[in-house]
């Protein structure tokens, strides 16, 4: 039995430790924000049945303070299991609102059945059994089964079959846990008892419920590899964001180019004509001349306005009052977003001074944005053949945030440096191109009247500084 025993607890504790560990934050499952009651359950269930096998193990000895340790951790374990059922069911049913009340009219049911009846430890753990973990169980059963409709929208059957096994344990342990009890003068453990089971059995209870720990555990450890798709989906979805909004960033961009280079064409063009119009009047005038003179000058005009609605479109206007921005935790959304990128040409990142939150007038998209478009720049420049390695820094002080981002991907040449923030800006001899990349994170630098520097080292590294406005800093 003390095998039994410790398997059972094993099971128990494995469920809690892998739900304590695996990442659920802000995911869009109801499930997620209770299951912390799963993990407290798990351990505190595989506390008990380790105490079990120990006061089996040293039975001949005074085993006192071992059954009164057993007699909080197993109906505290239950209440956890209750409280889940109470949380989780309302979420997806919303008729049983009432259901939140559970956990304190069962505690408080069972501990007036304690103290109305004998006060001993068997009785302790009957009404423990009867009233919370026969309740518990079916109620962590339903409320995992609630969930349903919303595991199979994921259309991954291995999560919706894995969450019938977790629902249909609970259901089984309910009944083996919560109704098979130590033998008792009162129905029903007079009745449905350790000693009866085993004997039309041929096995202790203890046998099955090990069975069912074992496939609680399988059941949730296998619904959590849907909160890691959650994650992948989720990144996804924010790396296609950023790179529309450098899609419409880089067409501002190309926009302004395209704006400066014919503006100055166009106002010469409308120079000559204007010139030709003034000659025109002051010499024999042909009538139909002056008009096509006079319509070209017109058609200018309209240019111009295109031109101007041009840079009106690509303007970034910065925003009138300063707001915090949590730097820690945008630089860990990207390097996650970056993780299998980095991973492919063997590039570290590594991340210092970045417990501060600075208030800027930047938006935190933008600024994401443009530390974005400089790891990408270094993952792009990245050598396979070699260790690669990043370091991205910040210092505030001054009225200032200066970030840093140094690499040791191989660098460019020195007369090239310069023409880097440059549209279309293109290194020889190097594979990577810059494109409008580096050009738009130059204009969002610059829109919020702050500076972006580079340095580089042939054959070394390539540092980026930017230094940003900061109101106070946190």
């Amino acid at each position: 039995m003390e095998v039994v025993f410790f398997i059972y607890g094993l099971g128990f504790f494995i469920l809690g430790f892998a739900v304590a560990l695996y990442p659920r934050k802000n995911s869009t499952f109801a499930l997620a924000e209770h299951l912390y009651l799963i993990a407290g359950f798990g351990f505190l269930h595989g506390v008990n049945e380790w105490l079990d096998m120990f006061i089996l193990i040293y039975q001949s000895s005074d085993t006192m303070v071992l059954e009164i340790i057993r007699a909080a951790t197993l109906p505290t374990s239950f209440l956890c299991l209750v409280h889940f059922g109470a949380k989780v069911i309302p979420l997806s049913c919303r008729r049983f609102g009432f259901f939140r009340l559970l956990t304190p009219v069962l505690a408080a049911i069972w501990l007036a059945a304690f103290l109305l009846g004998r006060h001993n430890l068997g009785m302790w753990d009957i009404w423990s059994r009867y009233l919370l973990c026969f309740p518990g169980a079916f109620l962590a059963s339903w409320g995992l089964m609630c969930q349903l409709p919303d595991f199979r929208k994921t259309g991954f059957p291995r999560v919706v079959s894995s969450l019938k096994i977790a629902a249909g344990s609970f259901l089984c342990y309910s009944v083996l846990a919560g109704l098979v009890v130590k033998r008792a003068d009162f129905f029903p453990a007079s009745v449905l008892n350790y000693p009866l089971f085993e004997q039309y059995l041929g096995v202790p209870v203890q046998v099955f419920r090990t069975v069912c720990s074992v496939a609680m555990a399988f059941g949730i450890i296998r619904i959590l590899s849907i909160f890691r798709w959650e994650t992948r989906t989720e990144l996804r979805r924010y790396r296609d964001e950023m790179a529309k909004s450098h899609q419409m960033a880089a067409l501002g961009t190309v926009g302004q180019t395209m704006a400066q280079q014919l503006a100055e064409p166009l106002a010469v063009a409308r120079v000559f004509l204007e010139r030709l119009l003034a000659d025109g009047d002051r010499s024999v005038q042909d009538g139909n001349t002056n008009k096509r003179l006079r319509d070209s000058l017109k058609e200018i005009e309209r240019a111009n306005e295109i031109i101007k609605s041009f840079y009106s479109a690509a303007d970034i206007t910065p925003s009138p009052t300063a707001e915090p921005i949590d730097l820690q935790q945008i630089v860990s959304r990207i390097i996650a977003v970056f993780d299998e990128d980095s991973r492919r040409v063997g590039l570290e990142i590594f991340t210092t001074g970045m417990d501060i939150v600075p208030c800027m007038k930047i938006p935190s998209r933008q600024l994401e944005q443009v530390l974005f478009i400089l790891i990408q720049y270094v993952i792009d420049t990245a050598q396979q053949l070699r260790p690669n390695k990043l370091l991205i820094s910040s210092q505030a002080g001054g009225g200032q945030l200066v970030l840093r981002f140094v690499d040791n991907c191989g660098g460019i040449a020195a007369d090239k440096v310069q023409g880097i923030f440059k549209p279309f800006f293109k290194s020889k001899g190097q594979t990577w191109d810059s494109g409008l990349a580096l050009a738009v994170a130059n204009r969002i630098v610059k829109a919020y009247d702050g500076d972006i520097g580079v340095e580089s080292e042939t054959g070394r590294g390539t540092t980026f500084e930017i230094t940003l406005p900061a109101e106070s800093v946190y």
